[in-house]
């Protein structure tokens, strides 16, 4: 009786033990989940303000890439396929606005130029 009901004891551990663990990975990637959606809330921000943007938006966009690099990092789970593909698209958005503030900075820099001539 006693052997069987180790046995039984350790099947029983283990079960939790692999449910504990599923469940801890749902829940690793509900953070994630919920930081894409913070990113996205972001992308679609700056995105709103494309056409308007200028060199003076550069610090603000380094400061809430950083901050989305930093709560990213913090994340112990791995992204899922689907969570990795809306990541690459996220950034791409991001590479677009981030273009659009270099070239605005350019075409201010060489106004300021143009002025001196």
């Amino acid at each position: 009786m006693g052997y069987n009901f180790s046995l039984k004891l350790i099947s029983n551990l283990t079960c939790l033990v692999l449910l504990i663990s599923v469940l801890g990975c749902g829940l690793l990637n509900d953070e994630i989940d919920d930081f894409l959606d913070e990113y996205e809330e972001v992308v679609e921000t700056w995105e709103s303000k494309s056409g308007d943007l200028s060199s003076s938006d550069s610090a603000k966009f380094e400061r809430d890439m950083a901050r989305l690099t930093d709560q990213f990092d913090e994340i112990e789970a791995d992204p899922s396929a689907d969570q990795e593909d809306r990541i690459d698209k996220l950034d791409v958005r991001m590479v677009k606005i981030g273009a659009e503030i270099v070239e605005a900075a350019a075409l201010e820099a060489l106004e300021a130029l143009e002025e001196l001539w």
